[in-house]
């Protein structure tokens, strides 16, 4: 079984050898009462931010980038999904309370399910004027080893030469290194569910 400490180490040393301008830190529960009080963290998500949290985060995805919050801005990340912009006391229609959300990719939100076991994430289209997330990792600690997969293979391995200069499209023999380095983490509902936002 995949542990959450290998997991979330394997991410930043993955992310300092692609080269990437990111920073983590540990960050101690006693930092984190106002956000705690505000909205809910499960201990997975304590854990992770407790073994090196990401400070400013930005991975090159297929189209622009996946983010990954800071818990030290948290609360304002929620604004316009949790609650909408201005309106921090009530929770948006639509809105589950345990979702919260831990990054977003061109303004789709990567959401924690606070309220299960092992912290599930998945990830919704943004702009349709109701929130439907798919599931796209059953834990937090397989959803960090996925983007240790993206990161390892487009950034890595094909040195950020992950898409083709004239379509935009994905290379196939990046895709087919993706697929694989997915296929050993996630089911094929969730490996679908995925590329749907990864285009």
């Amino acid at each position: 079984m995949l542990s959450l400490e290998s997991a979330a180490r394997e991410l930043m040393d993955s992310i300092q050898r692609a080269g990437l301008p990111a920073s983590f830190r540990p960050v101690r529960n006693e930092e984190l009462a106002s956000t705690v009080n505000q909205i809910p963290l499960s201990t997975d998500l304590l854990k992770w931010y407790e073994i090196g949290a990401p400070m400013d985060v930005e991975i090159p995805w297929s189209a622009e980038t996946l983010k990954l919050c800071s818990p030290l801005s948290l609360v304002e990340s929620q604004e316009g999904y949790r609650w909408n912009v201005g309106d921090r006391g009530r929770i948006a229609d639509g809105w589950s309370d345990s979702w919260v959300v831990i990054g977003d990719c061109i303004s789709d939100p990567i959401i924690a399910h606070t309220d299960k076991i092992e912290t599930p994430i998945s990830m919704a289209v943004h702009g349709k004027g109701y929130w439907d997330p798919l599931s796209v990792a059953p834990s937090l600690a397989v959803f960090l080893s996925v983007l240790k997969t993206w990161v390892d293979v487009c950034l890595v391995n094909y040195s950020g030469t992950f898409l083709d200069d004239d379509d935009c499209e994905m290379l196939p023999e990046v895709r087919r290194d993706l697929e694989q380095g997915f296929s050993r983490l996630l089911d094929d509902e969730r490996r679908k569910n995925l590329w749907l936002f990864i285009g």
